[in-house]
């Protein structure tokens, strides 16, 4: 299993990404970039040890500076940090390691659903 990559469409808007996501919404999200205008997120529940993540996906301004690595953090709830593992697999394939396959699965699922996104075939 692998992390997806993923790149903001050319057209989208910032209502766009507002009305076409069925997740929460903030204004603001610095402590994922410092410049943020707004976040949407969704949470996580990993029933297998009884945790939770959230995936945290702040824009700017300039809705077209975006990337997958820089504007989405994966939040380990538990510890309020990021969930390290998802960071030390980026691009890389996982096998064994059941929590971050199951948070990895979930990142994808999520990110395939937002119409605004399209997936970078690598």
């Amino acid at each position: 299993m692998k992390i997806k990559r993923y790149k903001i469409k050319g057209n989208a808007t910032k209502d766009d990404i507002i009305h076409s996501c069925y997740c929460s919404r903030f204004d603001g999200g610095k402590f994922v970039i410092s410049d943020a205008d707004f976040t949407i997120f969704k949470f996580i529940k990993y029933k297998k040890n009884d945790s939770e993540f959230s995936i945290n996906i702040s824009f700017r301004l300039n809705i077209q500076d975006w990337n997958d690595f820089d504007n989405i953090l994966v939040l380990d709830e538990d510890w309020c940090q990021p969930y390290t593992p998802f960071y030390d697999y980026y691009d890389k394939e996982v096998s064994d390691f059941p929590t971050l396959e199951y948070i990895i699965a979930e990142y994808n699922k999520f990110l395939d659903s937002l119409n605004f996104l399209e997936e970078v075939k690598g």
